[in-house]
């Protein structure tokens, strides 16, 4: 089985930057962000622009220190590169074939990831039961509580989780939020 790859493109800056080392930085090569990564900034940083940074420099391997020193319209531009890169589900970043054939109780995973050795390129969900919902509204936060409830229908453990592009859990996010307040006539069964 060949196992897509998906890569982001390059952005090419207006006005380039100036590494700490004295380099010339003309063009920020793009890597996705994951799930553990995002949700620590969220946490630890409360403002926009500081999270931006901070995502961005995750993302390009910058230093924020010297992101700090983009012109305007560049951060404008990479911040709406950012913004989708976190905002938008994996179909949004598939082609539309591969995003046509995915199975939303087994969607194939934009990044994969290496779980105990395996590589894991999809991703099996299960409806969760009463009880896990119920032992969900038990965390505090909501963050919290879909870590929780994932992992419950993935059977992937919270570190697991973390190693999720921002896209692919969102991917999950959404048909969890699907098993959690459709009805029971909105899915499809093998009956």
């Amino acid at each position: 089985m060949t196992v897509a790859t998906w890569t982001i493109d390059a952005y090419s800056l207006h006005w380039p930057l100036t590494a700490a080392d004295g380099t010339t930085i003309d063009t920020l090569a793009l890597k996705p962000i994951l799930h553990g990564d995002h949700a620590r900034i969220i946490e630890a940083y409360g403002d926009d622009d500081d999270r931006l940074i901070q995502l961005l420099s995750v993302s390009s391997g910058v230093d924020a220190s010297v992101l700090e020193e983009l012109r305007r319209p560049d951060y404008n531009s990479l911040a709406v590169r950012i913004a989708e890169l976190v905002t938008q589900d994996a179909a949004h970043f598939m082609g539309s074939d591969r995003a046509a054939r995915q199975d939303p109780d087994a969607p194939e995973l934009l990044l994969p990831i290496t779980v105990n050795g395996q590589q894991i390129t999809s991703v099996t969900l299960s409806v969760p039961t009463l009880k896990a919902s119920r032992l969900m509204t038990k965390y505090k936060t909501a963050y919290e509580r879909a870590e929780f409830i994932t992992a419950h229908c993935t059977g992937l453990m919270l570190p697991d989780l973390a190693l999720l592009s921002v896209p692919d859990w969102n991917t999950l996010q959404e048909r969890i939020n699907d098993f959690l307040n459709e009805t029971a006539d909105s899915f499809q069964t093998g009956m």
